[in-house]
């Protein structure tokens, strides 16, 4: 869920179960080659196209794990792009869910919205998401996640409000012995004492390559990266989203985002951004109030080596 780059121009430990879940997952030492692929499970290239169509390379996937690699030919500075993967739950329909993606994805963001509140809250609680890609410069994503079997959707979500048009592919077979291979750095969502946060686990910064992202809270996020200027603090960002200080972004530094994750799933994230100060921020709107999350405080400033 995209928020445009125009509109954005630490944590205590939460216990041995969050630890378990950030780092569970079957061990291959092995996790990439020297071109950083992953080397087992299933493979989906998703492409978009300039005109915001969307294609699969197969509509048939082996339930387990999956490896996602997403591009985008779309060039829109104001808008970016924005490729969700995602499947309904029994009785929705994407009727439905179009009609109350909309108010979540246009409301300010700063301030209390209702419409985006309600909106959000019925996404969360009607399709389950799995990630995507939320449109870095360098126009591809790669990352892993385990899916099952069942049917599986890919829309633009700014053209998906639009118009209804999405892609498709079936998940088919069994994956009860699936899990994300295991990866020494895990960036969690997680919720401290009723505060939204992002907390770093197994390393003191992230560095480039692989990253667990799971969701630990019961709503909906993302993690997007946006270099930063040396020496930025987290209290910059606040200042800076508060109207308060400079913008501390680089605008033609790295970024990097994948796109809305559900509450208690995970990910790994191929990391591939340029070294240097970034912050970690999520702009979807909060389930209560509708304000975007990072405006609550959900961001992070870390180094990534």
């Amino acid at each position: 869920m995209h928020i445009p780059r125009a509109a954005f121009s630490a944590v205590a430990a939460v216990g041995l179960a969050l630890a378990a879940l950030c780092t569970s997952g079957s061990t291959f030492a092995d996790a990439q080659t020297t071109h950083g692929a992953p080397h087992h499970g299933a493979y989906l290239a998703v492409n978009e196209s300039a005109d915001r169509s969307i294609t699969t390379s197969s509509q048939f996937v082996a339930a387990g794990l999956v490896n996602l690699t997403m591009t985008s030919q779309v060039n829109d500075p104001n808008n970016g792009f924005d490729m969700q993967v995602f499947s309904l739950h029994p009785g929705a329909t994407l009727g439905q869910l179009r009609s109350h993606l909309l108010p979540a994805l246009t409301a300010p963001g700063n301030k209390p919205d209702q419409a985006a509140a309600q909106g959000i809250t019925w996404v969360n609680e009607h399709i389950t998401a799995y990630g995507g890609d939320q449109g870095g410069p360098s126009g591809t994503l790669r990352y892993q996640t385990v899916l099952t079997s069942g049917k599986y959707y890919v829309a633009d979500l700014m053209q998906f409000v639009k118009t209804g048009s999405t892609a498709s592919f079936w998940v088919f077979g069994h994956s009860r012995h699936a899990s994300l291979p295991y990866v020494n750095q895990t960036l969690a969502m997680i919720s401290e004492h009723d505060n939204l946060r992002f907390a770093i686990f197994n390393a003191s910064a992230l560095h480039d390559g692989w990253l667990r992202i799971v969701n630990t809270t019961d709503e909906l996020h993302f993690a997007e990266f946006q270099q930063v200027k040396p020496g930025t603090t987290n209290q910059d960002i606040t200042k800076f989203l508060n109207g308060k200080g400079p913008d501390p972004t680089i605008p033609t530094g790295g970024a990097e985002a994948t796109d809305a994750i559900s509450p208690y799933h995970a990910l790994n994230l191929w990391l591939n951004v340029p070294r240097g100060r970034y912050v970690v921020i999520c702009f979807i709107p909060d389930d209560m109030t509708g304000m975007a999350h990072a405006f609550m405080g959900m961001h992070l400033v870390t180094n990534i080596t």
